[in-house]
This record gives C-alpha cells, structure tokens and sequence, in this order.
C-alpha cells in the first residue's frame, strides 16, 4: 500500500505543476534581405592587358601618345546552367584619377593643381568617352557559354600637359555587371 500511495503522490504533484503554468504566446516576425550586391560573385574575371603601362612624354604634341589597352572579360557563369538566363552586361568606369607634380619625385608640396584627370578613356570604337557610374551595356549572350571570352579595347587619350609638369601617375578602375 505504501508503494502507491507513493505514485499517487507523484502524480498529483505532476498534476498540479501543468495546472499552475501559464500559456503563453508571442508572435515573431520572419523577414528576408537579399543582397543583390553579392549575386553571381565571381562568375567574372577582368583583366587588363597591359595590366600596368609606363607613358614617355612627347615634347612635340606636349602630353602622352594615346594608348590602347586590352580588356579582357571571362565568365563562369554559363557553370549554373539554364537558372541563369544572362544576354546582356554592362561596363563602367568606377574611378578616373591622375595627379601630376613639378618634379620627378613624388611629393604632396610639388603637387600640380588641375591635373586631376588627365586621361579619357574610350570603350571600343566609341566616339564619346567613358563617364564615371555611366554604364555601357553590351548585348551579347556568347560571353555566357562554356570557354568563351570577349576582348574590349580601351583608348587612353590624353590632355595636354603645362611646362610645369615633370611627373605625373594615375589610375582608373573599371566594374562589370550582368544584365538581368
């Protein structure tokens, strides 16, 4: 008897636990961010070629000759298969800087004001040059298929340079994005 007057015991007890706690509710909201920012990230490869090019300056048309440089665009993207569906991209200049100086070592004091952007930089055959955040979209899904690459031209024209003017250095940076 003893034995279950024990388990009665602990039953009531567990009883008792389940009739004093409280229900509660609470609603939690679910959201989602996209980050398109990161979307097909390194399906792409740009390289330029030459990737680097030291200009002779030219006393008789004072600045650089105009140079071209090769931009050459490989895609990986054509690895996802038919989720992707991709015909069109875009190019743009991201950055266009020089700085030009009145002696051939480079310092903040030498700096030669109005030189900021020496250099246009042309796309292909286009008359008209490249603007920074401006983008050039470019039909043509044969990028986007197993082994392929395209090859763009740039045209770097450059002003005219003052007397003053004994060194100067830039860069210019230029981004890619699928159009889809």
């Amino acid at each position: 008897m003893n034995i279950s007057f024990k388990t009665t015991l602990i039953m009531s007890s567990i009883f008792s636990l389940s009739v004093t706690a409280k229900h509660f509710t609470h609603d939690f909201p679910v959201s989602t961010t996209i980050d398109r920012s990161n979307m097909l990230s390194e399906t792409v490869n740009l390289t330029l070629n030459p990737s680097a090019i030291t200009l002779m300056y030219d006393g008789e048309i004072k600045t650089f000759a105009n140079t071209k440089v090769d931009l050459n665009i490989e895609s990986t993207v054509y690895s996802l298969g038919s989720k992707v569906d991709v015909d069109r991209y875009e190019l743009f200049l991201l950055g266009n800087s020089s700085s030009c100086y009145s002696s051939t070592i480079k310092n903040i004091t030498q700096k030669v004001v109005g030189y900021e952007d020496i250099v246009k930089i042309y796309l292909d055959d286009d008359v008209s040059e490249m603007n920074v955040n401006k983008a050039y979209s470019i039909t043509d899904s044969s990028l986007f298929v197993e082994g392929s690459n395209k090859k763009h031209k740039l045209v770097l024209r450059f002003s005219t340079l003052g007397n003053d003017v004994r060194y100067c250095d830039g860069s210019f940076v230029i981004g890619f994005r699928y159009d889809l």
